[in-house]
């Protein structure tokens, strides 16, 4: 049976695509809050196996979420280590100016 993996969500995340990484044949569970992925791991909800939660990032730099998840005994720990390169994209409509764009969400 395919291991149960719960991850920050929702589908189309960052941490959904460092899960697929880490085991392309687990199965995939979404949840709303890094504080909800520990406890889906050390509670076994939804019978997950391990968690896939974000440590650092570079737009935060060390996710505090995490850190005081790990720190204050959360019942789960660091299993391994995967290190995700980034890209974002900036897409428009064809026939779209570069320089008239104003502001990006």
């Amino acid at each position: 049976m395919a291991k149960k993996i719960a991850y920050l969500g929702p589908p189309g995340t960052f941490a959904e695509e460092a899960a697929l990484v880490f085991d392309k044949t687990a199965r995939l569970v979404p949840f709303p809050s890094i504080r909800a992925v520990a406890n889906a791991v050390a509670l076994s909800v939804a019978n997950v196996d391990e968690g896939v939660v974000p440590i650092e990032n570079s737009i935060e730099g060390s996710v505090t979420d995490t850190l005081d998840l790990l720190i204050h005994g959360s019942g789960v720990m660091i299993k391994c280590e995967l290190v995700l390169p980034i890209r974002h994209n900036m897409v428009a409509k064809p026939g779209i100016n570069i320089n008239d764009v104003k502001v990006l969400y």
